[in-house]
Protein backbone atom coordinates (compact mmCIF):
# COMPACT_ATOMS: atom_id res chain seq x y z
CA UNK A 1 0.00 0.00 0.00
CA UNK A 2 2.91 2.29 1.22
CA UNK A 3 4.23 1.52 -2.60
CA UNK A 4 0.70 2.15 -4.64
CA UNK A 5 1.12 5.70 -2.68
CA UNK A 6 4.65 6.72 -3.59
CA UNK A 7 4.27 6.09 -6.94
CA UNK A 8 0.57 7.63 -6.93
CA UNK A 9 2.73 10.82 -5.22
CA UNK A 10 5.44 10.70 -7.77
CA UNK A 11 2.77 11.24 -11.04
CA UNK A 12 1.22 13.88 -8.99
CA UNK A 13 4.05 16.05 -9.44
CA UNK A 14 5.09 14.78 -12.62
CA UNK A 15 1.74 16.35 -14.12
CA UNK A 16 2.34 19.73 -11.82
CA UNK A 17 5.53 20.48 -13.40
CA UNK A 18 4.59 19.40 -16.64
CA UNK A 19 6.19 21.47 -19.73
CA UNK A 20 3.68 23.27 -21.58
CA UNK A 21 4.16 22.62 -25.21
CA UNK A 22 3.98 25.90 -26.21
CA UNK A 23 6.86 28.11 -27.61
CA UNK A 24 6.33 31.72 -29.09
CA UNK A 25 9.40 33.12 -31.73
CA UNK A 26 9.72 36.29 -33.31
CA UNK A 27 11.43 37.12 -36.95
CA UNK A 28 11.75 32.87 -36.97
CA UNK A 29 14.17 32.94 -33.04
CA UNK A 30 12.54 31.34 -30.34
CA UNK A 31 11.89 34.11 -27.43
CA UNK A 32 9.91 31.76 -25.35
CA UNK A 33 10.61 32.66 -21.42
CA UNK A 34 12.56 35.46 -22.59
CA UNK A 35 12.75 39.53 -22.08
CA UNK A 36 13.00 41.30 -25.50
CA UNK A 37 13.39 44.76 -27.09
CA UNK A 38 9.89 46.18 -27.47
CA UNK A 39 10.18 47.53 -30.80
CA UNK A 40 8.45 51.33 -31.49
CA UNK A 41 6.17 51.98 -34.41
CA UNK A 42 6.24 48.97 -36.11
CA UNK A 43 3.99 45.77 -35.48
CA UNK A 44 5.46 43.11 -33.54
CA UNK A 45 4.45 39.56 -35.16
CA UNK A 46 5.14 36.93 -32.43
CA UNK A 47 3.82 33.13 -33.49
CA UNK A 48 2.67 30.94 -30.87
CA UNK A 49 3.66 27.02 -31.70
CA UNK A 50 1.64 24.25 -30.19
CA UNK A 51 4.73 21.60 -30.41
CA UNK A 52 1.94 18.59 -28.75
CA UNK A 53 0.19 16.10 -30.77
CA UNK A 54 -3.44 17.73 -29.87
CA UNK A 55 -5.27 20.56 -30.75
CA UNK A 56 -4.75 23.32 -27.55
CA UNK A 57 -7.01 26.16 -26.98
CA UNK A 58 -4.30 28.74 -25.85
CA UNK A 59 -4.60 31.63 -23.66
CA UNK A 60 -2.98 35.00 -23.53
CA UNK A 61 -2.86 36.81 -20.30
CA UNK A 62 -1.26 40.49 -19.79
CA UNK A 63 0.57 40.14 -16.36
CA UNK A 64 2.19 42.85 -15.92
CA UNK A 65 2.25 46.27 -17.93
CA UNK A 66 3.89 49.85 -17.68
CA UNK A 67 3.09 52.16 -20.27
CA UNK A 68 4.17 56.21 -20.21
CA UNK A 69 0.71 57.36 -19.36
CA UNK A 70 -1.01 59.54 -22.16
CA UNK A 71 1.96 59.72 -24.52
CA UNK A 72 2.45 55.94 -26.27
CA UNK A 73 0.02 53.98 -28.51
CA UNK A 74 -0.03 50.52 -27.39
CA UNK A 75 -2.57 47.77 -28.74
CA UNK A 76 -2.07 43.81 -27.98
CA UNK A 77 -4.02 42.01 -31.04
CA UNK A 78 -4.86 37.80 -30.30
CA UNK A 79 -8.25 37.02 -29.74
CA UNK A 80 -9.30 40.62 -30.62
CA UNK A 81 -7.08 44.00 -30.56
CA UNK A 82 -7.22 45.38 -27.06
CA UNK A 83 -5.56 48.82 -26.22
CA UNK A 84 -4.34 47.74 -22.24
CA UNK A 85 -3.85 49.30 -19.38
CA UNK A 86 -3.54 47.17 -16.28
CA UNK A 87 -2.92 43.24 -16.34
CA UNK A 88 -6.11 41.23 -18.48
CA UNK A 89 -7.09 38.13 -20.81
CA UNK A 90 -6.55 39.26 -24.47
CA UNK A 91 -8.45 36.00 -25.30
CA UNK A 92 -8.67 32.50 -26.02
CA UNK A 93 -7.92 30.44 -29.50
CA UNK A 94 -7.32 27.15 -30.89
CA UNK A 95 -3.88 26.04 -32.50
CA UNK A 96 -4.08 22.69 -33.79
CA UNK A 97 -1.12 20.54 -32.98
CA UNK A 98 1.68 21.00 -34.60
CA UNK A 99 0.69 24.37 -35.97
CA UNK A 100 1.58 27.96 -34.87
CA UNK A 101 -0.73 31.28 -34.84
CA UNK A 102 0.53 32.86 -37.64
CA UNK A 103 0.37 36.44 -37.55
CA UNK A 104 -3.04 36.49 -35.05
CA UNK A 105 -0.46 37.61 -31.79
CA UNK A 106 1.12 40.70 -32.56
CA UNK A 107 1.51 43.88 -30.31
CA UNK A 108 1.88 47.80 -31.82
CA UNK A 109 3.34 50.23 -29.41
CA UNK A 110 4.09 54.12 -30.85
CA UNK A 111 5.96 55.91 -27.74
CA UNK A 112 5.49 59.28 -29.54
CA UNK A 113 8.52 60.88 -28.50
CA UNK A 114 7.69 59.28 -25.24
CA UNK A 115 11.26 58.52 -24.02
CA UNK A 116 10.72 56.92 -20.63
CA UNK A 117 10.50 52.87 -20.25
CA UNK A 118 7.98 50.90 -21.03
CA UNK A 119 7.50 46.60 -21.10
CA UNK A 120 4.38 44.20 -21.03
CA UNK A 121 4.87 40.75 -19.73
CA UNK A 122 2.35 38.13 -21.11
CA UNK A 123 1.87 34.17 -19.67
CA UNK A 124 0.51 32.41 -22.45
CA UNK A 125 -1.26 28.95 -21.14
CA UNK A 126 -3.50 25.98 -22.11
CA UNK A 127 -6.60 27.52 -21.37
CA UNK A 128 -8.04 26.51 -17.90
CA UNK A 129 -4.60 25.69 -16.82
CA UNK A 130 -2.61 29.01 -16.16
CA UNK A 131 -0.89 27.12 -13.51
CA UNK A 132 1.84 25.87 -16.09
CA UNK A 133 2.49 28.85 -18.89
CA UNK A 134 5.35 29.75 -21.02
CA UNK A 135 6.38 34.15 -20.35
CA UNK A 136 7.56 36.63 -22.77
CA UNK A 137 8.30 40.37 -21.70
CA UNK A 138 9.02 42.78 -24.33
CA UNK A 139 11.18 45.63 -22.70
CA UNK A 140 12.22 49.56 -23.77
CA UNK A 141 15.43 49.04 -21.61
CA UNK A 142 16.55 45.89 -23.40
CA UNK A 143 19.16 46.75 -25.82
CA UNK A 144 20.61 45.08 -28.57
CA UNK A 145 17.95 42.36 -29.61
CA UNK A 146 16.10 42.99 -33.30
CA UNK A 147 16.54 46.72 -33.14
CA UNK A 148 17.12 47.24 -36.50
CA UNK A 149 17.68 51.02 -36.63
CA UNK A 150 20.24 51.62 -33.90
CA UNK A 151 22.34 47.87 -34.31
CA UNK A 152 24.56 47.39 -37.27
CA UNK A 153 26.45 44.84 -36.34
CA UNK A 154 25.60 43.16 -39.70
CA UNK A 155 25.23 43.92 -42.85
CA UNK A 156 23.38 42.38 -45.70
CA UNK A 157 23.76 44.03 -49.44
CA UNK A 158 22.67 44.09 -52.40
CA UNK A 159 18.88 45.00 -50.86
CA UNK A 160 16.53 44.58 -52.39
CA UNK A 161 17.92 41.00 -53.50
CA UNK A 162 17.22 38.80 -56.57
CA UNK A 163 19.28 36.00 -57.21
CA UNK A 164 21.39 36.15 -53.78
CA UNK A 165 22.34 38.30 -51.36
CA UNK A 166 25.61 38.90 -48.84
CA UNK A 167 25.90 38.62 -45.47
CA UNK A 168 28.99 40.59 -43.50
CA UNK A 169 29.78 40.05 -40.13
CA UNK A 170 32.84 41.21 -37.85
CA UNK A 171 35.22 38.92 -36.43
CA UNK A 172 33.96 38.45 -33.04
CA UNK A 173 30.69 36.99 -34.61
CA UNK A 174 32.16 34.53 -36.40
CA UNK A 175 30.97 30.61 -35.62
CA UNK A 176 27.08 32.29 -35.21
CA UNK A 177 24.41 31.24 -37.27
CA UNK A 178 21.99 32.77 -39.88
CA UNK A 179 18.48 32.41 -39.57
CA UNK A 180 16.08 33.62 -42.60
CA UNK A 181 12.47 33.85 -41.52
CA UNK A 182 9.60 35.07 -44.06
CA UNK A 183 6.79 37.33 -42.90
CA UNK A 184 4.95 35.17 -40.89
CA UNK A 185 8.16 33.55 -38.57
CA UNK A 186 8.73 30.56 -40.39
CA UNK A 187 12.32 29.85 -40.55
CA UNK A 188 13.53 28.70 -44.04
CA UNK A 189 17.00 28.88 -43.89
CA UNK A 190 19.51 28.11 -40.96
CA UNK A 191 23.40 27.62 -41.38
CA UNK A 192 26.53 28.46 -39.26
CA UNK A 193 28.53 31.35 -40.19
CA UNK A 194 32.14 30.68 -40.46
CA UNK A 195 33.84 33.72 -42.37
CA UNK A 196 33.20 37.39 -42.49
CA UNK A 197 31.49 37.39 -45.53
CA UNK A 198 28.79 34.91 -46.84
CA UNK A 199 26.76 34.45 -49.95
CA UNK A 200 23.47 33.19 -49.84
CA UNK A 201 21.41 31.95 -52.42
CA UNK A 202 17.93 33.19 -52.63
CA UNK A 203 16.73 31.67 -55.90
CA UNK A 204 14.33 29.26 -54.79
CA UNK A 205 12.72 32.00 -52.39
CA UNK A 206 9.56 33.51 -53.19
CA UNK A 207 9.05 37.42 -53.59
CA UNK A 208 8.38 39.20 -50.06
CA UNK A 209 10.22 40.20 -46.90
CA UNK A 210 11.98 38.33 -45.47
CA UNK A 211 14.34 38.46 -41.68
CA UNK A 212 17.53 37.72 -41.51
CA UNK A 213 18.85 37.29 -37.95
CA UNK A 214 22.25 36.24 -36.74
CA UNK A 215 22.64 34.32 -33.17
CA UNK A 216 25.60 34.07 -31.16
CA UNK A 217 25.93 31.83 -27.73
CA UNK A 218 21.88 31.81 -28.32
CA UNK A 219 21.08 35.51 -28.33
CA UNK A 220 20.23 37.80 -31.49
CA UNK A 221 22.78 39.68 -32.25
CA UNK A 222 21.58 41.75 -34.87
CA UNK A 223 18.49 41.33 -37.54
CA UNK A 224 17.79 42.97 -40.56
CA UNK A 225 15.11 42.73 -43.21
CA UNK A 226 15.39 41.68 -46.67
CA UNK A 227 13.38 42.84 -49.72
CA UNK A 228 13.63 39.76 -52.25
CA UNK A 229 12.16 40.69 -55.85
Amino acid sequence: MKKILTLLLLFIVTINYAQVPLTVSYNGTDVTNQNIHLRSDETMYLPISNNGSVSMNVTVEITSINVPHKAPVLQVCWEACYTPSAPQSVGTRAIAAGDNSGNNFDVFYSPDGNTNPANITFHIYEAGNSADYISLTLDTEIVGINDINQNNIVSIFPNPASNFFKIKIPESSFNSELIISNIIGKTVLKRELKVSETKIDTRNYASGIYFVSVISEGKIIDTKKLIIK
